[in-house]
């Protein structure tokens, strides 16, 4: 069903939320660091890839030195499920986009299969 929703559910939620808001800021901080140190450590690791690296920020755009971004993708989406988003769709048809902000056991599974597709397509 479709309607109207009162503001006021809205309202009060985001009061609520206002009052934890060093919380949820220091919660978010703790991932982003975490997240962070586990891409730049992959990212040291892989030659294939090449990233400036950051200290802000939550997303990643790494170029692929070898190999093809759409064989990578195909491999990440349908043999490990992985969400992975070529570049193409923001104009640099050789990189993919990293974003940082899962879970940090989420993401450390994630550029472990990302390593993983990596290697299977060098092989």
């Amino acid at each position: 069903i479709f309607g109207p929703v009162p503001p006021h559910r809205a309202e009060r939620l985001s009061a609520l939320a206002t009052r934890r808001l060093p919380k949820f800021i220091d919660r978010a901080k703790k991932i982003l660091e975490s997240n962070r140190a586990v891409l730049n450590d992959f990212l040291d690791s892989r030659e294939e890839l090449t990233a400036p690296r950051s200290e802000i920020g939550t997303t990643c755009f790494p170029r692929l030195e070898k190999g093809n971004v759409d064989s990578l993708w195909t491999l990440l989406h349908q043999k490990n499920e992985t969400a992975f988003v070529p570049s193409r769709y923001f104009g640099s048809p050789q990189h993919s986009r990293i974003g940082i902000c899962a879970e940090p056991q989420l993401f450390e599974t994630g550029i472990n299969r990302v390593g993983q597709a990596l290697d299977e397509l060098s092989a």
